[in-house]
């Protein structure tokens, strides 16, 4: 991935006066002539953007930033500063202008078009192998909206390896819109011919860029099982694809990185067949509000939670990232389930993934549905998913969703959940539960109980031994078996209460009604973490030993 720069804001007002300059150009230049497109059942049907390109491959460096049709210093200028301040290094790429192009035209047709399902369906045309070109789009009525491309660029390009972008900006009566695509484009690939004889091995030579390691290549074709192939650690590789049947076959290359195992390039290829010559949007072809949806689902999430008496769980970028790929690997590869051929289980993707960290518990749903209405009504009357939901030791949730390509609007969705809390840390444990006793004690007039060490010892025995015990170890036993050593060994107390919590928050333990017994005068707490796969996986088990004197 490429480094991300610190954000430089002294260039705001440079962008600010270029964009004075830009507007004015693009109002006098106008948009570019728009060719009617064919609506039919099956969707919409466009001429393509120029010629179809014969190969996949990388690109040099070229003006990608344009205005009426042509390239725009100014404009390309304005791009690199807005890219500096987000922190991000694009190097343009004249076929992503070219798409930024063709989808600015369809969008002067009709503006409700889902120019980025149009985007997705145009760019092998171009010959871009890049698994995303996310379309960025600004209508500007005045310089001070050029404010909001750093902030868009930054958001979108979190967690990704954006480094190429293409640009339009054109006029639309008063105001003027930009038009921005900006592509993950991981590996240096030697030009790969898009159309390939039948029975015609195909190599495959290539450079991983960033910190991608491990590539790994599938060969996916609608109703067969993928060929996967290994192809050595990295950064470099050289493999021979075997020949394949007539018919379109998709090469897609992965390597592991930040985010675990990611796919880095796509080669929709043709074998035995001609390039089309039209570019077909499906009818239920749209785009979704991803920020939306992911409100939406959080918020259902916690109100059932919240009606459980569970704490709220938080929403994690790193983990959204893995749920929004899972989602657009069974939308582009036609499967529902949470196992892929080619990233494995959501274990397997949370595991691989160093910007998630450690973590407990992983659990996963996945759907497909009209909307998230349908989606979530199937997904809470199931008992088991419900049982998900309301998982104890949760902690935090990745929502990913793909516009589904087809004749009716659908929707694939991911919703990801983990328990990704910190390592508990015994000794502080032990102090903020001390002190949040202490506080509760105070508020009822009761005195202050003091930390014991015996007691201490024994109670923190009880609690590894129940998160370390396995499933026939229970809460009674552990408290049983603690009390007996506590009788047997202390001379100076007269009582001694064990209790033990089992929970996923340390401070939860703290609400225990046993630690506010008025005789207490000492206490010993003890606190252990681990995996119990029979209470949903990490857990943690916080046992008090409260005593009276004699």
């Amino acid at each position: 991935m490429t480094p991300r720069r610190k954000p430089n804001h002294v260039e705001g007002s440079c962008v600010r006066a270029l964009w004075c300059v830009l507007l004015a150009s693009s109002i006098a230049l106008g948009a570019s002539a728009c060719k009617p497109r064919a609506q039919s059942a099956a969707g919409y049907t466009w001429a393509a953007p120029g010629a179809p390109a014969m190969t996949f491959e990388d690109a040099q460096a070229a003006p990608a930033a344009w205005v009426g049709g042509r390239p725009n210093v100014d404009l390309e200028s304005a791009i690199a500063a807005s890219a500096r301040t987000a922190g991000l290094q694009l190097t343009g790429d004249e076929r992503l202008a070219r798409l930024a192009l063709f989808c600015s035209e369809r969008l002067a047709e009709d503006p409700t078009l889902p120019v980025q399902a149009l985007a997705d369906h145009s760019k092998a045309h171009l010959g871009l192998y890049d698994p995303q070109a996310t379309v960025i789009a600004l209508d500007l009525t005045d310089d001070a909206l050029a404010s909001e491309l750093p902030a868009r660029l930054s958001k979108l390009c979190e967690g990704r390896a954006c480094r190429h972008y293409g640009a339009v900006l054109t006029s639309h009566g008063k105001t003027s819109r930009l038009l921005l695509v900006v592509s993950d484009r991981s590996v240096g690939l030697a030009p790969v011919p898009r159309i390939v004889s039948v029975g015609t091995p195909l190599r495959l030579t290539g450079t991983l860029r960033g910190s991608f390691v491990r590539p790994r290549i599938a060969l996916h074709r609608r109703g067969a099982a993928d060929q996967v192939l290994e192809a050595g650690d990295g950064p470099t590789f050289e493999v021979t694809l075997p020949g394949q049947a007539s018919g379109s076959v998709e090469v897609v290359l992965l390597a592991d990185g930040e985010d675990g195992r990611v796919v880095v390039a796509t080669l929709p290829l043709l074998v035995g067949l001609e390039p089309p010559r039209e570019i077909t949007l499906p009818a239920g072809a749209h785009d979704i509000d991803r920020s939306a949806f992911a409100s939406d689902v959080l918020a259902r999430i916690n109100a059932e939670r919240t009606r459980a008496g569970l704490p709220s769980v938080e929403i994690s970028s790193a983990l959204s990232r893995l749920a929004e790929r899972h989602a657009r690997d069974m939308r582009d590869h036609d499967f529902i389930d949470d196992v892929a051929v080619r990233t494995g289980s959501p274990t397997d993707r949370v595991a691989r993934s160093r910007a998630v960290g450690a973590t407990g518990a992983v659990l996963e749903h996945v759907a497909k549905g009209r909307d998230l209405a349908t989606m979530w009504t199937a997904a809470i009357g199931s008992a088991r998913t419900r049982e998900s939901f309301l998982a104890r030791n949760i902690t935090h949730v990745g929502i990913g969703a793909a516009p589904a390509w087809t004749e009716q609007p659908a929707l694939y969705a991911t919703w990801l959940l983990v328990d990704a809390a910190a390592p508990v840390e015994p000794a502080q444990a032990q102090a903020l539960l001390l002190a949040r006793i202490n506080e509760a004690r105070a508020q009822s007039a009761v005195r202050e109980v003091a930390a014991d060490d015996e007691l201490a010892r024994v109670a923190t025995e009880a609690a590894e031994a129940f998160v370390h015990g396995g499933a026939s170890v229970t809460e009674r036993q552990v408290v049983e078996e603690a009390n007996a050593k506590l009788q047997a060994s202390s001379r100076k107390y007269s009582r001694i209460t064990v209790t033990i919590a089992v929970v996923s928050r340390v401070e939860d333990a703290a609400t225990l009604h046993a630690t506010r017994d008025p005789a207490a005068t000492n206490v010993g707490i003890g606190v252990a973490q681990g995996e119990r796969q029979d209470r949903g996986g990490r857990v943690i088990a916080v046992v008090f030993a409260l005593a009276v004197p004699r």
